[in-house]
């Protein structure tokens, strides 16, 4: 998914997200978001941490999601695409939630006459993958 914001000439866009103006609880989503369906609480990951706190905020090159649908679909969805200060925000336990989060804990801006470009892969994968299959399906892409 490729995405473009352009600021008008005469002023500049100021992004903000729940987080930055004033919320608690890590809740700085406002981007590319994806929200998945799961019977249950579903697993998140990156390469080096796991659980939805550990993982809500970072910056991790790549993110997985891991659930299971209605009759048994099990999936992995695995995200890439960080831009420069974006971080991910990810909610698993009120609602199974990925989102590259332009403004996770302080405003981006577009400055006037300015754009910001964006470039998001998404995978989706029947079945659930552990960390070295979400890898090497990274690597291999």
């Amino acid at each position: 998914v490729e995405s473009v914001l352009v600021a008008p000439d005469d002023r500049a866009v100021r992004l903000g997200s729940p987080a930055t103006n004033g919320r608690p609880g890590g809740a700085g989503y406002g981007g590319f978001f994806w929200r998945a369906v799961a019977d249950g609480e579903p697993a998140v990951f990156t390469a080096d941490a796991a659980g939805e706190q550990a993982v809500n905020g970072s910056a991790a090159p790549w993110l997985a999601l891991t659930g299971s649908g209605p009759g048994d679909g099990a999936y992995t969805l695995v995200f890439a695409g960080l831009g420069h200060g974006d971080r991910w925000f990810v909610r698993t336990a009120m609602y199974p939630g990925v989102c590259v989060a332009f403004a996770f804990d302080r405003p981006a801006v577009v400055p006037a006459g300015g754009s910001r470009h964006g470039r998001y892969q998404v995978w989706v994968a029947d079945g659930t993958l552990d960390r070295d299959g979400v890898a090497a399906l990274v690597r291999s892409h």
